[in-house]
């Protein structure tokens, strides 16, 4: 069976700026010590929606307004939903399974995340 996942990009316009996080070098995943666009597993009995403003919350300690589907990439071990998300605070904390998160300037987030996290990224959301 494959695991279930949210990926989300929140979008602040009014610094034009993307949330990003740094995997604890710890944390048991391929994307350990690296920059990436934040995610969240779906837990049972959870919509995409409650997963994706349960996990910034915990990776960031934000809330946020999820706005919209963007795409779906999906492996054979792991369906990831990707959504836009507008933040309703911009100070934003590390927490969960980070141990950094930074606003990035929309254009140079490509340029901030590692290549292992851009790898994983669909087609839609690397244009």
């Amino acid at each position: 069976m494959k695991k279930n996942a949210v990926g989300f990009i929140c979008y602040a316009p009014e610094i034009d700026s993307v949330l990003v996080g740094r995997k604890n070098p710890e944390a048991q995943s391929f994307l350990a010590g690296k920059w990436h666009l934040p995610g969240e597993t779906i837990l049972p009995g959870e919509s995409d929606i409650e997963a994706v403003v349960r996990g910034i919350l915990e990776e960031a300690g934000i809330d946020v307004r999820v706005d919209g589907y963007l795409a779906r990439y999906e492996t054979d071990s792991v369906i990831v939903k990707w959504y836009e998300c507008t933040p309703l605070s911009l100070d934003i904390r590390t927490g969960s399974d980070l141990d950094q998160v930074a606003w990035i300037e929309r254009r140079r987030v490509l340029s901030c995340l590692d290549t292992v996290a851009i790898k994983v990224l669909p087609y839609e959301i690397k244009k």
